[in-house]
């Protein structure tokens, strides 16, 4: 049995391109096992299947600017030890908050293939947190095995870039 590992921070319930993709993997590969880390924006509300174990990561400190940096280690830290627990044999990364423990993870299991799914263009305007975070965007692009790009724009513009 493959087990995939996804991650991402948002609302599953409407979250298309994500439960597209899962719909499509468990089409395509029927022996199959996802585990889902999950940093949830709302309460997970709809069935995910039986071949979706999800594993919310609820933060003490979820919705405060003045905390955030704690937000960041306590999410890393927590979703790290469940990445590194769960032993996935793939690992797809979703958006730019969720990219420091994978970062994390593709160092302390670098045989793991990871996959990541750009589909969030930084905007010029961007405060300090949030280019120091599309930096390491950028470095686990380079460490991922495969990338797979929203459009044919956002890939020009990463290429471009960097």
């Amino acid at each position: 049995m493959k087990k995939i590992l996804f991650i991402a921070k948002t609302n599953l319930n409407n979250d298309g391109r994500i439960l597209n993709e899962m719909a499509l993997l468990k089409d395509t590969f029927k022996d199959l096992q996802i585990d889902f880390v999950l940093l949830p924006d709302k309460p997970t509300q709809i069935a995910l299947g039986d071949f979706v174990n999800l594993h919310e990561i609820n933060l003490k400190f979820r919705h405060s600017k003045l905390l955030r940096p704690l937000t960041v280690i306590e999410f890393t830290w927590r979703s790290l030890k469940k990445m590194l627990s769960l032993k996935p044999d793939i690992v797809h990364v979703q958006d730019t908050a969720v990219v420091l423990p994978c970062l994390l993870f593709s160092f302390l299991r670098p045989n793991v293939p990871l996959i990541y799914d750009d589909h969030e263009i930084p905007n010029e305007n961007e405060n300090l947190s949030k280019k120091l975070f599309n930096r390491l965007e950028v470095w686990l692009m380079k460490r991922s095995d495969y990338v797979l790009h929203a459009n044919q724009e956002r890939m020009e513009l990463i290429n471009e870039s960097h």
